[in-house]
């Protein structure tokens, strides 16, 4: 069967701020920090949720065909 995930939303469409972006710092490696959020001018964020579901899944180990 199908994986699921959770609610999620694209990066451009979803602004948080500095405290959101630090729990998600606290659980996603570096490397993917790029891909889920940049800093605006205003000082917030804008966060990636779609790719932060896709991550979980392949680091979980779920093939591509049921992400």
């Amino acid at each position: 069967p199908p994986s699921r995930s959770g609610p999620s939303i694209c990066q451009d469409c979803y602004e948080v701020s500095e405290d959101v972006i630090e729990e998600f710092e606290k659980v996603f490696d570096k490397k993917y920090r790029n891909k889920l959020f940049y800093r605006k001018e205003n000082g917030k964020y804008q966060l990636n949720l779609w790719m932060a579901n896709k991550i979980i899944f392949l680091e979980a180990g779920i093939p591509g065909r049921y992400r």
